[in-house]
């Protein structure tokens, strides 16, 4: 999915859900697995993301994390 640079972190987010929602209309349990796993990596992803947004924001008003 498109990143937006108001924030990456959601971009990241919608490309799990849309993995997840594919995963549901897998016949197979390799496919399915396969999907699942993308979406872990991609949630994964956001909350990295989120993590250091939320820290350089945080040094950058001069408050300690």
């Amino acid at each position: 999915p498109p990143r937006h640079p108001e924030d990456p972190a959601e971009g990241w987010r919608r490309g799990a859900h849309a993995d997840l929602l594919r995963a549901t209309t897998m016949d197979t349990d390799q496919g399915r697995w396969r999907l699942e796993h993308s979406a872990a990596s991609w949630t994964a992803r956001a909350d990295l993301l989120h993590r250091l947004e939320t820290t350089f924001q945080a040094r950058r008003r001069g408050q300690a994390v």
